[in-house]
């Protein structure tokens, strides 16, 4: 399920199935995404910055559409529009359109990377746009967008894809879909899906 949640200011967030966010009625600029993905439209006010804070990380808009998704200490942002200050101070990292970056744990340090602006919150368009994205990343956004766990074989976060995948439809369709794709088999173990090498490939 997708929700949008209006913000008195004129910014909206678009959260992604599974989602959870904090908001404070008393500090209505400041957001915790306590766990899934959503998107950020910022209406921004230099007086006033909008933070987004994910655990002890805060992501400081400087006049943007972000998307962040938080997944048990991975930690990854995109820009689509304006900036971001990745934990603002003495080592602060300002992303801005088209840049990324994409943290393993909490106490991992984050990697940057260029992202594809008109790809960035697809998800919210039934869509979702790769450019060299692991596997285990794919499986992650796929299980997020059809409401259910998916099960990577060991090392597929080595494998890469990239594409587009259409989110139209039950979640069967949509993995029948995305299976030939990303050259695998989907399924059904019990409360989540597996996800192994097609046609008899050796493991990953």
């Amino acid at each position: 399920e997708h929700r949008t949640i209006p913000l008195a200011d004129g910014s909206r967030i678009i959260l992604n199935g599974g989602t959870r966010i904090m908001l404070d009625s008393d500090s209505p600029l400041e957001v915790e995404l306590a766990a899934g993905e959503a998107l950020f439209e910022v209406k921004h006010d230099d007086s006033k910055p909008f933070v987004v804070t994910v655990g002890e990380t805060r992501l400081v808009d400087a006049g943007t559409v972000f998307n962040v998704v938080s997944d048990r200490g991975l930690l990854d942002v995109a820009v689509a529009e304006g900036a971001v200050i990745y934990q603002p101070g003495a080592r602060e990292i300002r992303l801005g359109a088209g840049d990324g970056l994409t943290r393993s744990t909490a106490t991992s340090d984050p990697i940057l990377r260029k992202a594809l602006p008109k790809a960035i919150g697809g998800w919210q368009s039934g869509r979702l746009m790769y450019s060299n994205a692991s596997l285990d990343e794919v499986a992650r956004d796929l299980g997020r967008n059809i409401g259910t766990t998916i099960r990577p074989a060991g090392g597929s976060d080595r494998l890469r894809f990239t594409g587009t995948l259409v989110l139209n439809g039950s979640a069967d369709e949509v993995l029948s879909r995305a299976g030939p794709l990303l050259g695998v088999d989907f399924a059904s173990d019990g409360d989540a899906w597996r996800m192994t090498p097609a046609n008899g490939a050796p493991p990953y």
